[in-house]
């Protein structure tokens, strides 16, 4: 018949067993939080600096009070690809089309090829403008022409009708 002494010295024992097994990834844990603080803190300070080093650049050349200046966070870029591959790959898609694509089927391809979710409406809505954005510029520059709509449809028919010559689309 167990104890209430050796039940208790029992739970003394496990409790010292596991937390002697999770003090190792604990410290391990540790040290790279320090190692990432220590990069954080560096990129701080050189951010300091470089921004104290152009308000000094801004002083001397104008008279623009530094406080007037509107601070921009930077927003990491949300979807997959480096800048300029959403606009090549629908020059691409369009240019190598047989007959018109409507506006439904480059979101889906464009969704694929680059990763966008289309989970959310927020997500779709992100895919289209995606899409739309440099469709519409391509339009406007001549590039392609918007055809008139399926019966019954919303989504626009896109065609590529011409490469520019003036370093546009």
């Amino acid at each position: 018949m167990a104890t209430l002494l050796g039940i208790k010295l029992n739970k003394l024992i496990k409790k010292h067993a596991y937390l002697g097994g999770a003090l190792p990834k604990l410290q391990q844990i540790a040290e790279e939080l320090r190692y990432e603080y220590t990069a954080a803190i560096a990129a701080v300070n050189e951010a300091a600096d470089q921004l104290a080093e152009l308000g000094v650049k801004i002083e001397e050349l104008s008279a623009i009070d530094l406080d007037d200046i509107r601070h921009i966070r930077a927003k990491p870029r949300t979807m997959n690809g480096e800048h300029g591959s959403v606009r090549r790959e629908l020059v691409r898609v369009l240019k190598n089309s047989d007959q018109p694509m409507s506006s439904g089927e480059l979101v889906q391809y464009m969704a694929e090829k680059f990763g966008y979710p289309l989970i959310s409406v927020s997500d779709r809505t992100r895919a289209r403008e995606m899409v739309r954005g440099p469709l519409n510029i391509f339009k406007k520059h001549g590039a392609v022409i918007r055809l008139p709509s399926i019966e019954g449809s919303k989504q626009g028919l896109w065609q590529w009708v011409h490469h520019t010559t003036d370093n546009q689309p």
